[in-house]
Parts: structure tokens; sequence; C-alpha cells
């Protein structure tokens, strides 16, 4: 369905960004409709049948989002459904060793230890537009990224929100760099707790 969609092969570098798009949080089970996924080499869509193989092949990478929660959730409901207990056990691993990152609360850890102040979760628009992240353009302030992709089977999906999405994934790539070039200034506690963000969470 796209230019970008995942050939099954490894995407070069140790990090991808990741953007997921789904049904909107009042729809239960939730549906996930994709996800984007970017390297500093290349960048692609998975399709949701082939999310378990995606998760197995990178089991070793750090996974850079925005907005862990939604992110993390959304592709547990999703491989429950499908019955991919192997893929979950890869997902859990990200959080439980410490690869899993959301931009925006690195982004909260960077000022805390910075400025000393305790800033509120910000947008990915208003992070590419703080940090002057490569990938600019996010057009996300209002409503969700996934309101492109709501009701919208895989097969279907216009190809404007599938090219938003691979976009966004760069950007949340981008924005990891940033904030990690800037860590030194930041507690290697508080690094660890930013990648870990979903180590809290319970199966």
């Amino acid at each position: 369905m796209s230019q970008h969609e995942w050939d099954g092969r490894p995407l070069a570098g140790a990090c991808l960004g990741l953007i997921v798009l789904g049904a909107p949080p009042a729809e239960a089970p939730r549906s996930l409709h994709l996800v984007a996924a970017c390297s500093t080499e290349s960048r692609c869509v998975v399709a949701p049948d082939r999310l378990g193989d995606f998760l197995r092949v990178h089991h070793d990478a750090v996974l850079a989002c925005h907005d862990v929660g939604r992110v993390f959730w959304s592709i547990a409901d999703h491989l429950r459904l499908a019955n991919d207990a192997e893929a979950i056990a890869v997902l859990w691993k990200y959080p439980k060793t410490n690869r899993l990152a959301d931009v925006g609360l690195l982004d909260q850890l960077v000022a805390l230890a910075e400025l000393g102040v305790e800033s509120p979760y910000r947008s990915l628009a208003k992070l590419t537009a703080t940090y002057d992240a490569a990938d600019t353009g996010v057009e996300h302030e209002t409503g969700s990224p996934d309101d492109g992709a709501a009701g919208t089977p895989w097969a279907t999906l216009d190809p404007v929100v599938v090219n938003d999405a691979v976009r966004d994934a760069g950007a949340v790539l981008s924005l990891y760099e940033v904030l990690i070039a800037r860590a030194p200034s930041v507690t290697e506690d508080r690094v660890a707790r930013g990648r870990a963000a979903a180590g809290s969470l319970t199966p």
C-alpha cells in the first residue's frame, strides 16, 4: 500500500523512532492501524499483522516515541488480540532493559536538570520547534495524530496520513538524538528513568 512498507529486513541503527496510529481511546478494544518507524538510514510503515515480526527483528534496538503510555499499550493490546505471546514478551523487554524512551519525558528531565524547573509535557510539534529537530512540519497541535486514521482499514489509509506518520517518526528519532546529546547535564539516574518511562507499567 505504500512505498515505505516494511520489507522484513532490519532497519540499520541502534535506535528507532516510532509513531503509532490507532483508533480513538474511546473505542475498545483498541484498534491499531499502523506503526511508522525511522532509523538513521531508512524509514518504513509496518502493517498490523506484521508488527510482531517487526519487534522480533528489532528486539535489541532502543525504541523512541512520544506519549509512551499510549504507544506501549496500543501495541500490547494489538499483540494480545493477535495471540502473539512471543512478541508481547519482546515488547516488555524494552522498558525492563531501559530501551523504551519518551522524548516528552526526556525533555522534562533536561529542563529540570538545566533550568531547575518542572516543565509541562509538550506536544511533538512544540518539541520539534524548540529543539529544531531535523524533521520539522509536525502538525498535531490539536487533536490526535490518530485522527486521520480513525476507522480506516490498513489497506485504504490515506497516503498523506501514512507519509505524515513516517515523517513524525523521523522527528521523534531526531528529538531523541538531540536530547540524548544534552543528557550529560542530567544525572544518569534521570536519563535511565526517562528511557525506561514504561518500566513501572505492570503486565
